[in-house]
């Protein structure tokens, strides 16, 4: 390898580049409140999670002076937890952690953390409430589910990746700008009109009630509707038009 000395020095090629470009004007993209709200926001989580808790504490509040003045519950409410990744593909883990909480809740319900020293108790108090603030919503799952539904697909791509790995069918509010051919069911509706989104949820928990507490109704009388017409076994209803609003 042949070593090329050059006698131009650091200071030389700036001055060249600020004769030739000029003098660099620095344009900040945020204040330094904001540059310091968001580093705080980034520590321990990714960049997506960290950018969307800082807009949506900009969209709650709209300045950070409103934010000062906030309550802290409404401030946590607005930043919210990004959840748990691997729920679905890493279940067997997850499950431990739920069943480490459940033991904990049920020593605390006993009455166990008032026989620990205090800072002991104050400390398994706070592990149970992080653990609710990640698995609180789905702590009574036991196995993994037969179906995921999911409103905003384009949000939510990483569960329906995950579901897609272990073998689990998608049920999903598919938009203009959501790519079915993700989607084992997808359900043409807009994901962002809240009345479309409260029907179908509706519908969609009441045909899961129905189908856990009809099927032991169904296996018992399997037998007892062959004798019926069809038009005794069919319900007719009429058909949901949906208007340009939802």
């Amino acid at each position: 390898m042949v070593e090329v000395k050059t006698s131009i020095t650091v200071k030389q090629v700036l001055a060249l580049l600020k004769r030739e470009y000029g003098v660099p004007e620095w344009k900040p993209d945020h204040t330094p409140i904001s540059v310091l709200v968001q580093t705080i926001l980034s520590q321990n989580t990714s960049d997506v999670n960290s950018r969307r808790a800082f807009e949506s504490l900009l969209a709650s509040f709209g300045s950070w002076e409103s934010v000062a003045n906030a309550d802290i519950d409404a401030i946590e409410h607005a930043i919210r937890c990004g959840g748990l990744g691997g729920v679905l593909t890493n279940f067997a883990t997850i499950q431990a952690r739920i069943d480490y909480l459940v033991r904990l809740e049920d020593q605390q319900t006993r009455g166990d953390f008032e026989r620990l020293p205090k800072k002991e108790a104050l400390k398994l108090g706070e592990e149970i409430l992080r653990l609710n603030r990640q698995m609180g919503g789905f702590k009574e799952l036991t196995n993994l589910p037969d179906a995921l539904f999911i409103i905003d697909p384009t949000k939510e791509r990483i569960a329906i990746a995950e579901a897609k790995r272990v073998g689990i069918p998608v049920v999903a509010i598919v938009d203009t700008n959501c790519n079915p051919d993700d989607i084992d069911y997808p359900i043409p509706a807009n994901d962002d009109a809240i009345r479309t989104i409260k029907l179908i949820c509706s519908k969609i928990a009441d045909s899961v009630i129905e189908g856990r507490t009809g099927e032991a109704e169904v296996s018992a009388g399997a037998g007892e509707g062959e004798g019926l017409e069809e038009s005794e076994i069919t319900e007719s209803t009429e058909p949901r038009i949906f208007t340009p609003d939802e």
